[in-house]
């Protein structure tokens, strides 16, 4: 209330207003907090969202855009200042516009095709919210709106609810694929739009059954890192693990085989490995044992026996080049590195975290139904974004390779520059800024899972403080 208060007073007199729109799926259906026909139990809103409007100006020219921003942090600046996260941002122009041809932002649909995926993903997870309130989104007091520039195809003087507007731009050359979970029961028509079955299409789009495990190669690790760990048993996370595996993913069926245990699979340890920080690192972090309040997991989760081989250290000191060592991760983050473990196969940045919660879970959707009758059961809002060199390839057809950021250059607001045209003798390759190594460390015989639960430690941190007492 504090918060929302403060926002009003700041936007007072600018002529901007403020509306804040609670989501709690947990609620009753359909009612003011609850927009969906379904009350989900334990259900939340987690998705760290911006979605900005301006007015840019080349050549002489004016148009309208859509910042799509995609990121893992709260509006705290605890969050912003102290802790290491991540985000995706695209401009895209109004439709009538052509969008901008950056060296690695590839065109992936034209005119004959009838609708662009980026898009259909974005307006029905806003759709969701059922925020239908029809308005006008463009000011008309702002100087570049005169009679001589026509920017905007009637987006200031019409009404448009939120689905709607969006729907007026362009997102063909978006370099991304939308990861969404929607609260609910989601049915055969729909399952594969949401949570990991929406991310294991995503991969397989991008990574053809031709590229299978090679039978002189053990797969890739998956690497799944987060700041809050759901409670977890085995057979979920081999599942998990099986459905956004790329060399395998494509001879696998998550849905029909859901209830059935595969045989003759290696050992958990050595396909999927949890990046977790440990007491010490939470210890030793800028904001000591308090920075720990945003890494959530419950003593009984984080020490469940299948889990302990699965764990990685967050920091390395071998390899820091963020400087994100000392800073308490509140990233999400899963990616699967290349067989030689130097480049990236694919990334997924996002708010969900490691939980079926998030994710989904696939169920029988009723006892008294035939067994093939599945539906995958979500409990969170969550959005994130996928890339591959797939998504990330040239316009020109030229491959590039995806790598963890290493020698890296800042832009003149002192952001990490990805897209760096100047670069020629590396335009192949995309440089991603992953604050942890591809090959950070297991935990050592001393090391222990941080756990948020007040637990007293023996060692002080930096402030002297026992730990979240």
């Amino acid at each position: 209330a504090d918060a929302m208060t403060r926002w009003r007073e700041l936007l007072s007199g600018s002529g901007n207003t403020v509306e804040f729109v609670q989501l709690d799926p947990s609620a009753p259906a359909n009612s003011r907090t609850n927009p969906l026909p379904v009350q989900i139990e334990y259900g939340m809103h987690h998705t760290k969202m911006f979605l900005t409007g301006y007015d840019e100006i080349v050549a002489g020219s004016t148009n309208s855009m859509i910042r799509v921003a995609v990121h893992t942090s709260n509006l705290l600046r605890g969050d912003n200042e102290m802790k290491a996260n991540g985000a995706y941002t695209q401009n895209f122009p109004l439709k009538h516009s052509r969008a901008s041809r950056n060296a690695h932002k590839r065109m992936k649909s034209n005119d004959t095709e009838p609708k662009c995926l980026f898009e259909v993903d974005l307006a029905r997870y806003l759709e969701s919210y059922g925020y239908t309130k029809r308005q006008q989104w463009c000011p008309t007091t702002t100087s570049l709106r005169d009679k001589s520039v026509d920017l905007s195809r009637g987006l200031i003087s019409r009404e448009f609810s939120l689905p709607e507007l969006i729907r007026q731009y362009d997102y063909s050359s978006a370099y991304a694929v939308l990861i969404p979970s929607i609260p609910g029961r989601h049915k055969i028509d729909a399952y594969h739009n949401f949570g990991y079955l929406k991310l294991r299409k995503a991969i397989m789009d991008s990574f053809p059954a031709a590229r299978q495990k090679s039978a002189n190669k053990p797969p890739p690790p998956v690497l799944c890192q987060m700041s809050s760990l759901g409670y977890l048993n085995q057979k979920y996370l081999g599942k998990f693990h099986e459905a956004i595996d790329y060399t395998s993913t494509h001879s696998t069926r998550p849905v029909q085989d859901y209830d059935r245990v595969s045989k003759n699979k290696p050992p958990l340890q050595n396909q999927l490995r949890i990046v977790w920080p440990t007491v010490d690192e939470i210890r030793n972090s800028a904001e000591g044992y308090y920075g720990g309040r945003s890494v959530c997991g419950k003593k009984k989760n984080v020490s469940l026996e299948f889990l302990q081989p699965l764990y990685r250290r967050w920091s390395n000191v071998a390899y820091d080049p963020l400087k994100s060592a000392r800073h308490v991760p509140h990233i999400k983050s899963f990616v699967q590195p290349s067989h030689d473990g130097r480049s990236i196969e694919w990334l997924c940045l996002t708010s969900h975290n490691l939980s079926i919660a998030a994710w989904g879970q696939v169920q029988r959707r009723s006892k008294n139904l035939p067994p093939d009758e599945k539906i995958l059961f979500v409990r969170h809002w969550e959005l994130g974004v996928f890339f591959s060199a797939d998504t990330l390839a040239r316009s020109d057809g030229n491959k590039v390779r995806i790598v963890p950021l290493a020698d890296y250059e800042h832009d003149s607001n002192g952001a990490i520059c990805l897209d760096n045209d100047d670069d020629e003798g590396d335009d192949d390759v995309i440089r991603v800024p992953l604050p942890y190594s591809l090959n950070t460390p297991a935990y050592t015989a001393d090391d222990n899972p941080w756990t948020d639960e007040p637990v007293f430690y023996p060692q002080r941190d930096a402030y002297g403080r026992h730990g979240l007492l």
